[in-house]
């Protein structure tokens, strides 16, 4: 039996900071099944007074956080 392959994508900031500012995150939660984002983004979503649904978000796996080299 074949498995789908998960729905992932890669953001920065804009995108998603514009989810939770117009209420729309539950339409990226439909579409995608992760978001994976660069360490150095995470504080500019705390900037912006999202740093609790971020943090939310990625406790629930559904944002993956990666060290840029």
């Amino acid at each position: 039996m074949m498995h789908p392959s998960p729905r992932v994508a890669v953001s920065k900031t804009g995108p998603l900071i514009s989810a939770l500012q117009s209420d729309c995150m539950h339409i990226l939660l439909q579409f995608y099944d992760q978001i994976h984002i660069p360490a150095d983004e995470v504080s500019e979503y705390q900037k912006h007074g999202a740093g609790h649904e971020i943090s939310d978000l990625l406790e629930t796996g559904f944002l993956v956080v990666h060290q840029m080299c």
